[in-house]
């Protein structure tokens, strides 16, 4: 089980590195930036990014304590690996948040995509893949 767990924090490191490389690809031109000049395509897209945020985050941070997930960690046969199942899922949803809101921020150049991405980026801090401790 060691391994399973190693994975996922690499697959932690992988997520920030990804969203590094994908800003700094935006930032030096290698993908295109403001593309999107559409007022409207531009504000639906940057509420979007704020209300997938707003709730993937408070999802992303409240995992572990939803009544669906605590039951199927509890009825699993191997708890450890119902677990380490749900951190991936929970990594998931938090790295689609942050590389979505990078692409957001580059491709409309508004401060929501931008603020929305940093916002993405703490709540990732606190969701380091862990053992959870059982009482």
């Amino acid at each position: 089980m060691t391994r399973t767990w190693l994975q996922l924090k690499t697959a932690y490191f992988a997520v920030w590195i990804v969203g590094a490389i994908l800003a700094c690809c935006f930032d030096h031109e290698i993908l295109p930036t403001g593309f999107v000049t559409d007022e409207h395509t531009r504000y639906f897209l940057s509420l979007g990014a704020i209300v997938c945020t707003l709730s993937g985050v408070y999802v992303a941070l409240k995992f572990f304590h939803l009544t669906t997930v605590k039951a199927a960690i509890e009825k699993a046969s191997s708890p450890e690996r119902c677990e380490s199942k749900w951190h991936a899922y929970r990594l998931g949803l938090m790295a689609l948040l942050l590389w979505g809101n990078v692409t957001v921020y580059f491709a409309t150049l508004d401060t929501q995509g931008g603020f929305c991405a940093l916002i993405t980026a703490l709540a990732l801090v606190f969701c380091w893949p862990r053992k959870m401790s059982r009482p």
